[in-house]
């Protein structure tokens, strides 16, 4: 009985945190990730058309500069691998290609379903560009 309340004991650890973070959100205190205002979501439909156009957008902005400019630095390169300096240029083209694959009515969108500020947007973009690359290695 004790081996199997110490194997229990760090899945319920995650339980009641999910329950608390659950019960905060439905009392109306707002949660804070990362430095960014994330609140109870009231419209379901928004927030997840955001996010899933936020994910389409950086998925394509990774994909295309995968098969240009990553593929053509790596063969310039001695050891074939990017360089600090390199993956943060091309991170940087990603939020931009990203910003431009969502227009101006998809930036608001992303915005208002997320609830983050304008200057918040490129940090937002990074974030997801790099959860993006690590779930393709």
């Amino acid at each position: 009985m004790d081996e199997l309340l110490a194997q229990l004991a760090p899945m319920l650890g995650y339980i009641v945190a999910a329950v608390i973070i659950y019960l905060l959100g439905q009392l109306g205190i707002k949660i804070k990730k990362d430095g960014l205002d994330v609140g109870p979501v009231k419209d379901k439909a928004l927030f997840q058309g955001g996010v899933q156009r936020l994910h389409w957008a950086c998925m394509l902005a990774v994909k295309d500069l995968l098969q240009t400019t990553v593929g053509e630095l790596k063969e310039k390169a001695s050891d074939n691998k990017l360089t600090k300096e390199d993956a943060v240029n091309i991170k940087n083209e990603a939020v931009d290609k990203a910003k431009s694959y969502l227009g101006t009515k998809g930036l608001k969108l992303v915005l208002k379903s997320i609830k983050i500020k304008d200057k918040e947007i490129d940090k937002v973009i990074g974030s997801t560009i790099e959860e993006i690359i690590n779930d393709m290695k």
